[in-house]
């Protein structure tokens, strides 16, 4: 069930709507005082899980043993059990697993993805490279853009190693972002991309940032096998085997297109090298062959439809 965590995006394309910039970060909630019911008798309830700070000296709480009436203690603040109402051990430990906050992808990796993603997109078409105001025809272009960046040279910082941090990536492409805005006026056919764009960035960006990082152990690695040959067995899954040859297919303009390139048969020498360290890059690459086909196929061909299907099946796999 973890694997659909990582699994494959919804839909591939995402409708456009309102833009939030900067990282999406959930309030932390205040930790506030917590008072703890100490029962008379010899055997004393047992008490919610506190901070690291020290908890109630054994002389406060002994004070209260044995007493015919019942009194409270004052600990330090908890960890947010406010909505569990009970001091059984098991239900609290259960809570807290249940709650906890899961390991996410490291940084490079996860901005990796969306690189791939966002550049599989037929929305990041007008901006894969540099802008050439000449060609163009935006003469203007740098005397209005200060601080220009495209795709490709997001691509060669992250390959670099050239970011301090996720923040640093995301900086980037927003800045992306907001120069399309500034200078193609709303309703453009520039601006609508790059809202279109935007969009499935938000979109891709939360998932990647909430998928657990399951590693890829033996039993991660014989799943994997085993999907990826009920994959190359369906009967849709042709066009999908072998690497493009642009030459042979009569595509001379694919690579144009399709920056980073994927198969089932790359995919298969990665797992006989072992070369996935997680979960989510098996899942990724998979990903990468469905969204390729979409970039350079139209909708109602052929291979735009096997793309279609093969995205169903590898979802229900997952």
């Amino acid at each position: 069930a973890e694997w659909t965590k990582c699994g494959l995006s919804a839909s591939t394309t995402v409708a456009p709507g309102p833009i939030e910039s900067g990282p999406k970060t959930p309030p932390v909630p205040k930790a506030t005082p917590r008072t703890v019911r100490i029962s008379t008798g010899k055997r004393k309830s047992f008490q919610s899980p506190a901070t690291h700070s020290a908890p109630p000296s054994v002389e406060a709480a002994d004070e209260f043993v044995g007493l015919p009436d019942v009194k409270r203690i004052k600990t330090t603040p908890d960890l947010g059990l406010g909505a569990l109402d009970s001091n059984d051990p098991d239900a609290i430990i259960e809570y807290l697993d249940q709650t906890a906050p899961k390991p996410t992808l490291d940084w490079p990796s996860m901005c990796t993805r969306v690189l791939l993603r966002l550049q599989a997109q037929p929305s990041a078409i007008e901006f894969m490279a540099p802008v050439d105001p000449i060609k163009q025809g935006v003469p203007t272009y740098f005397d209005v853009i200060k601080r220009p960046i495209d795709l490709s040279t997001i691509r060669t910082k992250l390959n670099r190693r050239s970011y301090a941090s996720a923040d640093e990536f995301r900086e980037d492409l927003e800045l992306l972002f907001s120069n399309c805005y500034l200078f193609n006026t709303p309703g453009t056919y520039v601006h609508t991309q790059c809202v279109t764009l935007h969009a499935i960035f938000e979109a891709t960006w939360t998932r990647l940032s909430q998928a657990p990082d399951l590693p890829m152990d033996d039993r991660a690695y014989e799943r994997a096998r085993s999907m990826l040959g009920k994959l190359k067995r369906d009967e849709t899954c042709w066009p999908f085997l072998k690497p493009v040859d642009p030459v042979a297919l009569g595509v001379p303009t694919y690579f144009d297109l399709v920056k980073n390139p994927m198969d089932m048969s790359t995919i298969q020498k990665k797992l006989a090298k072992k070369s996935y360290a997680l979960v989510a890059e098996f899942v990724a690459d998979i990903q990468l062959i469905i969204d390729d086909c979409f970039l350079f196929n139209l909708k109602d061909t052929p291979v735009h439809d096997c793309g279609r299907a093969l995205h169903s099946l590898a979802n229900k796999l997952l």
